[in-house]
Order: structure tokens, then sequence, then C-alpha cells
């Protein structure tokens, strides 16, 4: 065997052996950072008597114990509690289902606030190599990578990962549908259907507020249709909605009944809608773009970031459809929300969709700046490592120092002392 013929084989057996290598080596990475993160997380749980009883994480509390105590029956008595006494109309409704049976769960193992704050990790932890995995699929491992790492230390999800609420789970499963629309959107599989009808109907029995982006996809779903295509994805598109109506529906009225349920919306009707509660009125509302300076006070350089790669790909000629229709996504959460109260942890959603821009922006950054492979891999660890330092002070500063429960505008513009 001669030593060209030698030298040819290796340069078509490197790259083989080398994928597996940087896979693991990712993943290793990954592992690592959400370790470092979960140890940090897990010493800063609340102490016992640290939790908000008389809010969300109280509501949360109660409808679980109801559920661990009197089983499926457990759900109906909280709904007869709710529609009972008006001064639970403030706090958030027993209809939300998948939560109240996952936190009975939890309660099951250690009845007490912790277990929840506990499991709000374990959904954290689920977001992130959830992301991992849709990422790497739609773009590439590397970007896959950056974004699961600004994931794990995002300010506002560290945050909703240490309290006894329902945001984690609200989050891994907004991410769920966001990322399956964009797989389906973009190849039209589908197994990819089948995963975003149920991830739709996961997040509608979780939280109501689901519904509002469900227009979105169903509109965009249309618009991306091509012509001769449109009549097939029409009734594709109407068989998936009716579906997940029809089995949503069933669930919810074998969990609470019809009664409950039309008295709950009543409820809903009175307490959101005429009779305006005095927390949401106060610090919660505000103009558009207020989720924007919720964004920019707890990570001022991912959204720089991803505001240059949005602007990138906006100038630029050759339309990429996935950063398209992020970017349409944003625009419309933003504008569904002027309507409705405004809190960034209502809208999490956003958060993902800047930490995926900042992963994409970084990766242009980098290859427009350096020329040699090893240069550019060196230029994005520091990028990536200065990103995750800043993300991680500004948790510790508001939500370890400071100690901020809720998340609004006027809590972190307090703490850094624009307002009093």
């Amino acid at each position: 065997m001669s030593a060209e013929t030698t030298v040819t084989q290796r340069s078509q057996t490197s790259p083989s052996a080398a994928a597996p290598l940087d896979s693991s080596w990712r993943l290793g990475v990954l592992i690592v950072a959400v370790t470092v993160s979960l140890i940090d997380l897990y010493y800063h749980l609340p102490a016992a008597g640290g939790y908000h009883v008389a809010a969300d994480e109280g509501a949360y509390y109660r409808h679980a114990r109801s559920v661990s105590l009197h089983g499926w029956g457990g759900l109906r008595l909280t709904a007869e509690e709710y529609i009972g006494d008006r001064g639970l109309h403030i706090y958030p409704p027993p209809t939300r289902l998948l939560s109240t049976l996952t936190n009975a769960l939890a309660l099951g193992v250690d009845d007490s606030y912790r277990s929840l704050a506990v499991l709000s990790l374990v959904w954290f932890v689920v977001l992130i190599f959830l992301a991992r995995h849709y990422v790497s699929r739609l773009w590439d491992e590397r970007v896959g990578l950056i974004a699961s790492l600004f994931l794990t230390f995002s300010p506002l999800f560290m945050a909703m990962a240490k309290r006894a609420l329902i945001d984690s789970l609200s989050s891994l499963l907004s991410a769920w549908v966001l990322f399956s629309f964009l797989d389906y959107a973009r190849h039209h599989r589908r197994r990819s259907l089948v995963s975003f009808c149920i991830a739709v109907a996961f997040s509608l029995l979780n939280r109501e507020t689901a519904i509002l982006f469900c227009p979105f996809y169903a509109g965009s779903l249309l618009l991306l249709t091509p012509r001769e295509r449109l009549a097939t994805e029409c009734k594709t598109i109407a068989v998936a909605t009716m579906s997940i109506a029809a089995a949503v529906s069933v669930v919810m009225v074998a969990a609470f009944g019809i009664h409950n349920l039309v008295g709950i919306g009543a409820a809903l009707y009175r307490s959101q809608i005429l009779m305006h509660h005095s927390y949401a009125v106060v610090y919660c509302n505000g103009p558009w773009y207020r989720y924007l300076v919720d964004l920019m006070l707890l990570s001022p350089m991912t959204l720089i970031l991803a505001t240059l790669a949005a602007g990138r790909t906006l100038l630029d000629r050759q339309r990429d459809l996935r950063i398209d229709l992020l970017l349409a996504f944003f625009a419309y959460v933003l504008v569904v929300f002027v309507f409705t109260y405004k809190n960034i942890r209502y809208a999490t959603v956003l958060d993902i969709e800047v930490r995926l821009l900042a992963a994409i922006g970084v990766v242009q950054l980098v290859n427009t700046w350096t020329a040699t492979q090893i240069a550019r891999r060196r230029a994005l660890c520091l990028v990536v490592l200065m990103l995750v330092a800043f993300d991680l002070r500004s948790f510790h500063r508001y939500f370890v120092t400071d100690d901020i429960y809720d998340p609004v505008s006027a809590s972190l513009l307090a703490a850094e002392r624009f307002i009093p």
C-alpha cells in the first residue's frame, strides 16, 4: 500500500471519526453547564418560609394538594371552591390541569412547597435538552449547544426554576410547540405535525392563555402552503384543529364537569375583564414595548446579539424561512399581549426566541471576524463564556441578592435604582 493511499484513507475516515467525538464533547459541555446551573439553583431554593403562600405559589399548592388528598375528585372540589369564594378569583384558576396533576405527584413524594420547586427544576432541565434536540436538527449542533447554554443560564428561566410555580412547565411546552411548528413548516413531515398537535393540546391543558398563540400557527401554515397543496393542507389543519379541540374538551369536561367550567369562565370574566385586580393594574400594565425593556434589563448583551442577527437576516436577500417565522411570531406576541396584563413570565417564549437568535448571531459574528477554524473556536468559546457569566451575574443580582419573586418591570427597575 502506497503512502498516498494511506493519506487518502485517513482523510476519508477522519471526519466520520471526529463527528461522534464532537457530538459527545458538545453533550459533555452541556451536561457540565446544566450541573453547575442546577447546583447554583438548588443552593438558592427558598427556605421553608420563603414561598409566597398568599400569591400564585399558594394557589398552585392548594390545587395540587386537593388532588393529592382526594384523587381525581379533588379537581371538582377545587373548582367548586374557586367558584364559591370570590376572594379566590384573583388567583390562577384550577383549570390548569396538567400542572395540577404533575404537582400532585410531587406532593405525593414530599408534601411541601420545596417539592414543587424541585419539580420546576426538572422541567427546566427538560426544556434545555428539548431545545438542544430541536435546534440541532433545525440548524446544526453548534448552534444547538450555544442556544442551550444561553437557556441554561437565562436569568428569567433560572428564576422561575427555583419557585413553586408552573412557569417552567409552561416554558417547556411553549418551546415544544414553537420548535415542532418550525420543524413541520420546514419539512412537512407527518410525525412533526403529530408532535405539534400533542404539544398544543398539552399547552392548552396547562395554561388557558396558550390559545392566544394558536391563530398565528394555523395562519402561518396556511400562508406557507404552496397553491397546489392548499386544499390538502387546509384539510390537514382543520382535522388537527378539531382533534386538539375535541381532546382538550373531553379531558376538561371529565375533570371538572360542564357546570363547573362555565362557572370558572364566568368568574374569570368578572375578575379579569369587569373588575381589574389592583396588583395587575399597578404592576402589569404599560406600553407594547414593555417586554423589550424587561428583556434588556435581564440580559442586555443577549438581546443586542439577537437584534443583530435579526437585522442581518432582514437585510439579507436570501430569505431564511426559520428566522422569518421566529421574527413574525415575536412581533405577533408583542401585538397580541398589548391587550393583556404584561408580565415577562407570561411570555417566556420571547426569551426562548431571543436566546436562539443570539446563538445564531454569535456564530455569524465569529465567522465574520475570524478566518481560521482554531481562531473561530477560541473566539466562540470566549464570547459564549462572557455572555453566560453576564447572565449568571444578572440572575444573582435580581433573584438572589434582591430576591425578586415576580419579575415585573417595577421590581427590576427598582433593583437597578432607576426608580425608588
